[in-house]
């Protein structure tokens, strides 16, 4: 078995308008009477379901289906994929396809309509997310503070007198 290095990576992105994602929280409540209810973390690192969709021309549509028959096992092992789900940015997420989920859908001569879910593994980046909130506690000022980054980072310091 791979190891989460080793494993190899579906190539087609799915489209961004079909997600449907779980953010599982994993917490367990309890509703107390005359108070807020009382929650801990169940699960550590458990997973969420996303709704996948991909629109694949007739050789994408082989590579995807020899993909998932042989690497994925037909639903069965991890894979690596790219995803956006907790960021506004592509991420490499590991993933497998939850049983029985991949559907083909109106195929033709010119394409290919597949569905899917997958079960997700999280990415821990609760340190970056914690940062992040912490030093931008104003949304919109998220945007000033990254711009002065970036004016800074790209900037000609003449640290060096040349």
């Amino acid at each position: 078995m791979p190891t989460t290095a080793n494993l190899l990576k579906l190539p087609y992105r799915p489209l961004k308008g079909s997600y449907a994602y779980d953010n599982s929280s994993h917490i367990v409540s309890t509703q107390l009477d005359g108070g807020q209810s009382k929650g801990r973390l169940d699960v550590i690192g458990g997973t969420s379901i996303v709704n996948v969709e991909w629109f694949l021309r007739p050789a994408e549509f082989q590579f995807f289906m020899a993909f998932y028959n042989t690497v994925a096992g037909k639903g069965s092992r991890k894979f690596k994929t790219d995803l956006i789900l907790d960021k506004p940015y592509i991420q490499e997420f590991i993933c497998k396809f939850v049983p029985d989920s991949l559907q083909v859908r109106e195929p033709s001569a010119l394409s290919y309509r597949i569905t899917a879910n997958f079960e997700v593994s999280p990415i821990d980046d609760s340190a970056y997310d914690f940062a992040f909130v912490l030093y931008t506690l104003d949304p919109v000022g998220t945007d000033n503070l990254l711009d002065s980054i970036g004016t800074f980072v790209n900037s000609d310091l003449d640290i060096f007198g040349l």
